[in-house]
């Protein structure tokens, strides 16, 4: 599947927010074989973080490149940012920077969670770059050519789609 292509539909499905990501794909990228649902799940949750710790005003970027060992996407904001000792835990299930009553952002705490597991059962990795009120950066790294299997891992070399491929003759 093209990226650029699901990258505008997810950018569009945004809504009002869409229009603060500005895209940085390259128009030679090579087609990428992953599962398109979760990809787009990955996309739309890194996204809407992105727009949320973001001034009103400022730009997210929506960027990807292709290298000899895989796909890589990130999202950058120029929001809060995050300390150090933090960026461990903000991938835990209902982790929160901020968990006070009074807080100024919404969310239950499990989007990057979400985001963490997603991308691993398509076979990649989602490090975090950040320091506090300087922004944040996630990049998404995916080997070419995984699905998702049956068990949440990956499958080298899968077709493209949301359904899980098995080898001919497997029982």
């Amino acid at each position: 599947m093209s990226f650029a292509s699901v990258a505008d539909e997810v950018v569009a499905g945004l809504g009002p927010k869409g229009k603060r990501v500005r895209l940085a794909i390259p128009d030679d990228l090579p087609p990428v074989v992953t599962d398109r649902h979760r990809l787009e799940l990955v996309l739309t949750n890194l996204l809407d973080n992105a727009t949320k710790f973001s001034p009103t005003g400022t730009d997210c970027e929506l960027g990807a490149l292709a290298g000899g060992d895989g796909f890589t996407f990130w999202v950058r904001d120029q929001g809060i940012g995050i300390a150090p000792d933090q960026q461990a835990r903000i991938f835990e299930r209902f982790y929160q920077i901020d968990s006070s009553a009074t807080r100024h952002y919404g969310g239950v705490g499990l989007g990057l969670n979400l985001v963490k597991e997603l991308v691993e059962s398509l076979g990649g990795s989602v490090p975090v770059d950040s320091e506090p009120a300087q922004g944040t950066t996630f990049s998404v790294a995916l080997p070419h050519s995984t699905a998702p299997d049956g068990n949440g891992g990956r499958m080298p070399n899968a077709s493209v789609g949301s359904a899980p491929v098995t080898e001919a003759g497997a029982d």
